[in-house]
């Protein structure tokens, strides 16, 4: 039961790192540095597999986890 919120909590830190390593203020001027085909491709895998995936997964646990604790 708590491997599954914690492969949650590592997906919402891969969505979360591009962010995390920013030194720019604004996320426009941030992603306008990335043009590249590479760049463009891991971008796409990233909004496939990872982008509003991990959150819903998250929070469902959390809330499992936090009924199971109270039914006991």
């Amino acid at each position: 039961m708590d491997v599954y919120p914690g492969f949650a909590i590592f997906g919402i830190f891969v969505v979360n790192i591009e962010i995390m390593n920013s030194t720019f203020l604004n996320q426009d001027e941030f992603a306008k540095q990335w043009i590249s085909g590479i760049d463009q491709v891991s971008k796409r895998i990233l909004h496939l597999f990872f982008y509003t995936k991990f959150f819903p997964i998250f929070s469902f646990l959390f809330g499992l986890g936090i009924s199971i604790q109270a039914l006991c």
